[in-house]
């Protein structure tokens, strides 16, 4: 059986005083240093084979352990000659650059991930729920001498610092136990001028942590390497950050997230840390009634997330400030008409850059969004819960250069409120919408050349999320005396005639050439056709009978992905915010919570059947 592999350091290998100083003093041994471990290998190379002749003319079995000593002093020198022959390994002369890009690789395993700033320091006491933890920089510095110097001095290896903050009680500043202060301290000091980015986790701890020997968040953060912070991340309680008196100069990117806890009675304001160059931000309640935040950059930011419950009047305030924003996302509320709250606004903006609108539970349109102009907004994306999309039809010129509109909420959405929408966008060419009422209606809407109208010329992505509740069951006949069923009343039979029309009047008819009035480039073919179905218990059969009907119109370059019952599907819309929760920076694909949804997807992958899905073709 062979024994287990056992690690000694260098001076317990029985090695002469002096290639042990030849270790520790040098990387790359001089010709003197190199011309004494060489005389040291071959003294061990002799040695060896001196004990294994000795081992071949023993005596067996009267000698049997003298052999098992022999065998013993010989792996002993074995492990002496192989320590010396690694002082001249081309390993030894790797340069620091190098090993800097070896130790990156070590420590973000798939390219990211941060590092905890603690050394050597108990785990006792780690929260269950807090972040996983990944390979410190610090591990690296007990391999060897060379490698502390090699990692202490890559800035880079310390540039992602965490801190907990769990001695937080509820209404009080982030503290930071003193135990925790030197490993922090130290990892800062050793960023020096590189650009870094900090997480601190400062929301309440659960259990009670004596604090008498805890340092305030703000005090360890007024250090020279502050100068130089970059992306920045703080969970804690509602105007419980703690750090408005400090500057992060050169913070381009920053998450606050203060939905967790409870807020302060009587908040100290500011609440956030100055932030002058500022560009991307996710904001999670750092609001309150009548506050705007003042000191934030608005006017510089180019990605913005703002929520939780943002009030539609102090969202437009914030909003008309933000004169260089290209993508915002905000989760809105509508106000109590009762708070006489009034926030000064400017009359006229202008927002050149803005392409990309995003807006959670409520529409902003439920109040006019008088005096502002986003000429390059083409995508708009309405999730607007158990509320009907509002729109604002006295300002059409919102959405005059549209090319994408997402209008999806879990309630009612009637072909009366989608229809006089769909008509002040005639430029779209990518279309979603949640339907539960009118579907005739819509899809002869949609229909090219009913009644000679050509609706939405531009279109080549469509996706519908049907809502059956008033749908009878494919193949089932109006009872009779449905009127006195509530269980049927208002119920009727799917149009698959008027969908299939439409269908065809978009593919096989541009085919065909049926409108010899327009002219092929004046009415795009329908390239993606994406229909999902609600849950309902004879869901399956339609959804095998939609495949049906939709079918033939894939020899037109129709690309139709059909979707049964989901187990998220009755939240369609209700509210991303339980997502948005796991933050990501902007350039890490925060959006990409939403775009990356399958379920509001124009370009899904093929449906996967189920048991509890749908029916396979």
């Amino acid at each position: 059986m062979p024994r287990p592999l056992v690690e000694y350091r260098l001076h317990e290998l029985g090695l002469p005083d002096e290639i042990v100083a030849i270790a520790q003093a040098h990387r790359d041994l001089p010709p003197r240093a190199r011309s004494r471990v060489e005389l040291a290998i071959t003294e061990y190379e002799e040695k060896i084979s001196s004990l294994r002749t000795q081992i071949a003319n023993l005596e067996l079995p009267k000698e049997w352990y003298t052999r098992q000593e022999l065998y013993q002093d010989e792996a002993d020198v074995k492990r002496q000659l192989q320590a010396c022959r690694s002082l001249l390994s081309v390993m030894r002369r790797i340069p620091f650059e190098t090993m800097a890009e070896i130790f990156a690789y070590y420590l973000s395993p798939g390219g990211k991930g941060g590092s905890i700033a603690q050394e050597n320091e108990d785990d006792e006491d780690e929260d269950e729920d807090g972040p996983e933890r990944t390979p410190s920089p610090g591990l690296l510095c007990l391999v060897c001498r060379y490698w502390k110097v090699a990692a202490t001095t890559t800035p880079s290896l310390w540039s992602n610092i965490h801190i907990r903050a769990q001695e937080q009680m509820a209404g009080e500043y982030p503290l930071v136990k003193s135990t925790h202060v030197r490993g922090i301290l130290s990892w800062m000091d050793r960023v020096t001028s590189h650009p870094w980015s900090l997480t601190v986790q400062a929301t309440r701890h659960r259990g009670a942590v004596a604090r008498d020997s805890a340092v305030p968040l703000s005090q360890l953060l007024n250090r020279p390497a502050s100068l130089h912070l970059q992306r920045l991340r703080v969970d804690a309680n509602q105007f419980s950050v703690g750090l408005g008196h400090i500057s992060f100069p050169r913070v381009a990117s920053v998450i606050i997230d203060c939905y967790n806890g409870d807020e302060r009675a009587e908040p100290q304001l500011p609440d956030l840390p100055s932030m002058p160059a500022l560009t991307k931000a996710v904001f999670c309640c750092i609001l309150k009634p009548s506050y705007i935040a003042p000191h934030i950059p608005w006017s510089q930011l180019t990605h913005l997330f703002l929520g939780r419950a943002v009030e539609i009047p102090q969202w437009r305030a914030i909003f008309k400030l933000c004169t260089a924003l290209q993508q915002g996302c905000f989760h809105l509320i509508d106000s109590d008409p009762e708070d006489g709250v009034v926030y000064p606004e400017p009359a006229e903006v202008t927002l050149p850059d803005l392409t990309d609108l995003t807006f959670l539970y409520m529409s902003p349109f439920l109040q006019p969004l008088h005096g502002v102009s986003v000429p390059a907004l083409s995508k708009l994306q309405l999730f607007t819960g158990w509320s009907e999309p509002a729109w604002d039809f006295l300002n059409p010129h919102l959405f005059q250069n549209l090319t994408h509109l997402s209008l999806v909420n879990c309630s009612w959405a009637e072909h009366d409120t989608l229809i006089p929408i769909f008509k002040t966008v005639p430029q779209l060419t990518e279309l979603l919408f949640s339907l539960t009422i009118g579907f005739n209606e819509v899809f002869n809407f949609l229909t090219f050349g009913h009644e000679g109208k050509f609706h939405l010329r531009s279109l080549r992505a469509l996706g519908i999320h049907m809502d059956m509740e008033r749908i009878l069951e494919p193949g089932e006949a109006i009872p009779e005396g449905a009127d006195g069923d509530p269980d049927n009343a208002g119920s009727v039979p799917f149009p698959f005639h008027s969908l299939t029309s439409f269908i065809s009047s978009r593919t096989q008819s541009i085919h065909r050439g049926d409108f010899p009035l327009h002219s092929p480039s004046s009415l795009a073919t329908l390239k993606n056709l994406v229909l999902r179905v609600d849950t309902v218990d004879w869901a399956p059969k339609m959804v095998a009978k939609l495949r049906q009907e939709v079918a033939p119109y894939d020899k037109y370059g129709l690309s139709t992905k059909v979707f049964g019952p989901q187990s998220d599907m009755s939240t369609w819309g209700a509210d991303f915010t339980h997502s948005l929760m796991l933050h990501r920076h902007w350039d890490e694909g925060f959006i990409d919570i939403i775009r990356g949804a399958e379920k509001y997807s124009l370009y899904p992958g093929d449906p996967v059947d189920s048991d509890s899905g749908s029916d396979s073709e």
